[in-house]
């Protein structure tokens, strides 16, 4: 059996489409399909029936009794001419359109069936130039077209260029999911990262650790939805791809919308917050820089240390509907439950 076991072990390195996987030392000589196998591709993460979905054929399974235990082999097959899990392909191409009807709010383009959330750029024609004159967002769209607001944001953020008073107006042209191609990756493991970096080969992530760098520059260790939109409009980041459990979520990064969801079979409980960085000692900074009395009882205030109304004497009378109401912008250390709150899916 030894030979047999060490065969196969040297055809898997040969055929590049074939993984063997294993589960030792059971009680039973049978082996349910959910448990998760060691080895090959299975990463002690897959079990039989996810690397069947994940495209995978089994094509030779052994079960050794070893003294009162057994050992399972497994042996799986993909024909396909990629070992790489694959995931959906995104169509986020840049489009270009005219506006028309144009409000001082609104405006409509005859791009039909687009998804709520989605968001790109007013360009509008100065002489021999082409400037951004707004953002603007998906609101309502049907086979009839789409209808944008405006949104009031400089997406080029540098305070050195002269400030244009000019207004989207009729013919101007609209950037469909402009710089949607530049995203910022948030990821709790180094499984859900390779995977999907692995897939999207051809989106331009920038590096997490310049977040978790801008997060520990202004002292916050667990980020907001406020922060991570206020960085990715800094860095002129589009999309958001978010991996929470088996999820992946993309998001518009201006209007922090999901406009896609794709299941990733990431299968580990293996998570770090506030994601997965390099960078270390992301702490607040809640005595940092100048501050006077106001500034101490307003963090007072935040940490419950202050009160003005405070009546040692007066009953709490909170409801448990009040007590488990979850503000979305509450942090939590459990990087699951933080995100998902944030989306407000917790």
């Amino acid at each position: 059996m030894k030979i047999i076991f060490t065969l196969i072990l040297f055809l898997s390195t040969i055929f590049a489409q074939t993984t063997l996987c294993y589960k030792n030392n059971t009680l039973e000589s049978s082996i349910d399909k959910d448990v998760l196998l060691d080895g090959g591709e299975c990463l002690s993460s897959y079990s039989k029936k996810d690397m069947l979905r994940d495209g995978w054929k089994l094509t030779s399974y052994n079960s050794i009794k070893k003294d009162d235990t057994y050992n399972h082999i497994f042996v799986f097959y993909k024909e396909d001419s990629s070992t790489q899990r694959t995931l959906p392909k995104l169509y986020y191409k840049k489009t270009y359109t005219k506006i028309h009807n144009t409000t001082e709010n609104t405006t409509k383009i005859n791009l039909a069936y687009l998804k709520v959330g989605q968001s790109g750029a007013i360009v509008q024609k100065v002489g021999n130039n082409y400037l951004i004159v707004s953002s603007a967002v998906v609101t309502d769209s049907n086979k009839e077209g789409s209808t944008l607001k405006f949104v009031d944001i400089d997406l080029l953020q540098q305070e050195a260029l002269p400030t244009s008073n000019l207004k989207p107006q009729d013919d101007d042209t609209f950037v469909l999911n402009h710089l949607y191609n530049t995203s910022l990756l948030i990821v709790p493991n180094t499984k859900a990262k390779k995977m999907v970096l692995s897939n999207y080969k051809k989106q331009n992530f920038l590096s997490e650790d310049f977040f978790a760098s801008y997060l520990k520059l202004h002292n916050t260790p667990i980020p907001l939805q406020e922060d991570i939109t206020n960085f990715c409009k800094k860095q002129q980041i589009g999309t958001i791809y978010l991996v929470i459990k088996n999820k992946l979520y993309i998001l518009d990064a201006l209007s922090f919308t999901i406009i896609d969801t794709i299941d990733v079979a990431v299968n580990s409980s293996i998570t770090q917050m506030p994601f997965l960085t390099k960078i270390e000692e992301i702490e607040d900074g809640i005595l940092g820089g100048d501050f006077g009395l106001s500034t101490v009882i307003e963090l007072a205030s935040k940490i419950n240390l202050y009160d003005p109304d405070y009546n040692p004497n007066e009953k709490n009378t909170n409801t448990k509907q009040d007590i488990e109401q979850i503000d979305p912008n509450e942090k939590f250390n459990d990087y699951n439950k933080h995100y998902l709150n944030m989306l407000g899916k917790l």
